[in-house]
């Protein structure tokens, strides 16, 4: 009897470090929740020579009706995002439309111009059809990934995703 009350305990305790380390590795394979499309970061104030931290509200957009282009294979992806002048904004975007199976990718990056803080830095991405899927007119995706630095330093980080109309220029 102890022998098989033994392998019986051996069991339990097998079974429940097995479901606590599935339990983890799902934990850790959930992707994070994609970011509100406004949100307060704090972020450093460069005018300040101690360099303190304050807050700024940084709301990026992409436009709701994007161009591809006449082989279908290359969508114009336009945006605004707020940054602060002497800033480098980094941009890298990411299109998917599900009738086709077709994604795109592509980043930019530039100096931020913005005379104060509610100028917004107008951004273009032109996102390039990777692999054997273009893309039509109607529906799609579009994620995009922004940072911006002052010297070495990010001072902020965004993600978010808006659904978008894909449409041939006229």
């Amino acid at each position: 009897m102890k022998s098989r009350a033994g392998r019986l305990g051996m069991v339990l305790t097998i079974t429940v470090i097995a479901l606590v380390l599935y339990g983890l590795a799902f934990t850790l394979a959930t992707p994070a929740p994609v970011q509100a499309a406004t949100e307060v970061i704090p972020v450093r104030d460069r005018a300040d020579p101690a360099m303190r931290i304050v807050t700024r509200i940084i709301s990026p957009q992409i436009q709701s009706t994007l161009d591809l282009t006449a082989n279908l294979r290359h969508i114009e992806v336009k945006g605004h995002i707020v940054c602060d002048r002497g800033e480098m904004v980094r941009i890298r975007v990411v299109v998917t439309q599900d009738s086709t199976r077709a994604v795109a990718q592509g980043h930019t990056q530039d100096f931020c111009i913005a005379e104060d803080a509610d100028d917004v830095q107008f951004w273009t991405v032109n996102a390039v059809a990777r692999g054997p899927a273009g893309f039509e007119p109607g529906r799609a995706e579009v994620c995009a990934w922004a940072n911006t630095r002052f010297r070495s330093e990010i001072t902020d980080r965004f993600q978010w995703c808006k659904e978008v109309t894909l449409v041939n220029p006229e």
